[in-house]
C-alpha cells in the first residue's frame, strides 16, 4: 500500500488535481459466491480503519472516502413499476453472473433479473412473472414463463 500511496502522491506533485487522482483502499471481504484468496482472514473493520488512520496521518493524504468524496447524495426512492405477481414482457439485454440468470429490461428506465432454465439471445422478448419488487433496493426478479 505504501508503494502505491507514494505514486499518488507523486503524481500530484507532477500536477494531477486532488479531486482528479484519489486512492480508495477496499476491505477484503469474502462472500459465498466471491473468490477466497488462500489463507488470509478478513480483518475487521475496526482494525482496517486504524490502519487507514495510521497510513493517512504518516504520508498526509486522505484515504478513508465517503460517498460525499464521489458526489453521492441522497435521492428519493423510486417507485417501481411493476408488484410481485404482474405478468410482462422483458426484453434480455444479457446473461448474468449464474447459468440460470439473465438481465432484462422492462422500460428505458428499469432492469430485472429473469431466472430461467432457458437460453436467450439478447434482443428476444420474454414473458416473465414479477416475484420480487423490491423498490428501496432496486430490486427486481421473475420467472420466464414457459
Amino acid at each position: 500500500m505504501v508503494d502505491i500511496i507514494q505514486f499518488v502522491k507523486q503524481k500530484r506533485a507532477e500536477g494531477f488535481a486532488d479531486s482528479k487522482l484519489r486512492i480508495g483502499i477496499q476491505k477484503y471481504l469474502t462472500y459465498k459466491t466471491g473468490r477466497k484468496l488462500g489463507k488470509i482472514r478478513p480483518k475487521t473493520w475496526l482494525y482496517f480503519y486504524d490502519q487507514l488512520r495510521v497510513l493517512e496521518k504518516v504520508h498526509g493524504i486522505k484515504l478513508i472516502l465517503s460517498p460525499a468524496d464521489f458526489g453521492i447524495h441522497r435521492r428519493e426512492h423510486l417507485v417501481a413499476p411493476v408488484n410481485a405477481g404482474d405478468r410482462l414482457t422483458a426484453e434480455v439485454l444479457m446473461q448474468g453472473r449464474f447459468s440460470n440468470e439473465w438481465i432484462g429490461r422492462i422500460d428505458l428506465n428499469w432492469t430485472i433479473k429473469i431466472l430461467s432454465r432457458g437460453h436467450y439471445d439478447a434482443g428476444m422478448r420474454v414473458p416473465i412473472v414479477v416475484e420480487k419488487a423490491k423498490s428501496k433496493e432496486n430490486l427486481l426478479t421473475g420467472f420466464a414463463r414457459q
